[in-house]
């Protein structure tokens, strides 16, 4: 039994399936539309939109991590005995995809190891000689490589525009590596706590870690909001999740912009002069 869960109205819908559902490791989608779940040998894809399976399988080996196609007619996998691995979902089989241009595998056992773009033609490895290596899919080669290590830990997620890379390694900074520029377009001024999720939105980028979640502007970079024990951040509802111990609860929020509007709103805008207003 799969359980779907919407915070924002507390709805609660059940997938039944005849068969069982495998998967200790989940994976989104960048579109939200599919999620993969996989362990040890096996794997079930499930529709999210439909709330359905749509294909389950096994492969020969184990999955040490693993990211689903936009489509999700490919999984890309780091698979023990075979290294980085293209599985074609629909025939089931399991291809290497390392050459001797490209003969490295990731060190972490975990998805986020892996980064996938959008278009699927472009998919970023955290490797073992402490390297970030972009793999074009369509040309089966190396297009660019960075100095990084991520030896203990590792986190990767392409941005909206599928140009940008959002990453955090053993130093615990987070970056983001512009793929056309070649080069690191932000660096955080400090140290976060180790990344669990990032999730994109218009305008935004959420980034839940281990203690907190960081709301950034998806234009710069720069940090909105840092809110403790933050779970998730729905802006639509202007609602922001916390978990603390066993307990999720929510409160409003709102942007200092929103702020602002608010107060012209009940007390007119003469109520903060420029100079407040630009404290």
């Amino acid at each position: 039994i799969i359980y779907f869960y919407d915070p924002a109205t507390g709805e609660e819908n059940v997938m039944q399936s005849e068969e069982d559902v495998f998967g200790r490791e989940v994976y989104f989608t960048q579109n939200n539309k599919y999620a993969l779940l996989y362990g040890g040998t096996d794997y079930t894809i499930i529709d999210v939109e439909a709330k359905k399976m749509i294909a389950q399988g096994t492969i020969s080996t184990y999955f040490y991590g693993a990211v689903l196609s936009e489509n999700a007619e490919q999984i890309y996998c780091n698979a023990k005995e075979f290294g980085i691995s293209i599985l074609d979902v629909n025939s089931g089989e399991l291809n290497a995809i390392e050459t001797a241009k490209f003969s490295m595998a990731a060190f972490s056992q975990s998805q986020s190891s892996f980064a996938l773009n959008e278009n699927g033609n472009i998919l970023a490895i955290n490797c073992s000689d402490s390297k970030l290596r972009f793999f074009d899919l369509e040309k089966m080669e190396v297009v660019d490589e960075v100095a990084f290590s991520g030896l203990n830990r590792c986190f990767l997620k392409f941005l909206q525009d599928g140009k940008h890379l959002l990453m955090q390694g053993d130093d615990y900074y987070i970056r983001v590596y512009d793929l056309e520029k070649r080069e690191f377009c932000s660096i955080a001024s400090q140290q976060n706590n180790e990344i669990e999720g990032v999730v994109l939105g218009e305008g935004t980028i959420v980034i839940k870690t281990l203690a907190e979640m960081l709301v950034l502007n998806a234009s710069d970079y720069e940090t909105i909001a840092e809110i403790e024990d933050g779970l998730a951040y729905l802006p639509e509802k202007g609602r922001v999740y916390c978990k603390y111990a066993n307990t999720v609860y929510q409160f409003p929020y709102m942007t200092l912009e929103m702020v602002l509007e608010e107060a012209e709103r009940q007390f007119g805008k003469d109520f903060l002069t420029e100079q407040e207003r630009m404290k």
